[in-house]
């Protein structure tokens, strides 16, 4: 995926400090952070947290690897992201719609 992607990203990582992750996030995420779903285990040192934003997903999951026990990342494109590229893609549609009409008027 490439760099500029935004995405909901659910995180769950074990046996790494609090504080260590959030700085992880704050510095791979381009955007100030909204977490959500926080939710912290002590006994099993686990933490979730939901994040959403513009990431590389696969640095974020090296460089947490380095640093926790478990690492698991899921992510997903958010639904008005994906409703902005459906629409895109329709505008897209259009366009060539109306260039292919302009070519057959022009022949």
């Amino acid at each position: 995926s490439k760099m500029g992607d935004k995405k909901q990203v659910k995180l769950k990582v074990r046996g790494a400090s609090e504080t260590e992750v959030k700085n992880v996030l704050r510095q791979e995420f381009k955007e100030s952070i909204e977490y959500r779903n926080y939710s912290k285990n002590p006994e099993s040192s686990s933490l979730k947290v939901e994040v959403r934003g513009t990431v590389d997903v696969g640095k974020l999951y090296e460089r947490l690897k380095k640093m926790a026990s478990s690492v698991k990342i899921e992510s997903v494109i958010p639904d008005d992201v994906k409703e902005e590229i459906e629409r895109y893609k329709k505008d897209l549609e259009r366009m060539k719609r109306q260039k292919e009409d302009l070519d057959i008027k022009l022949r």
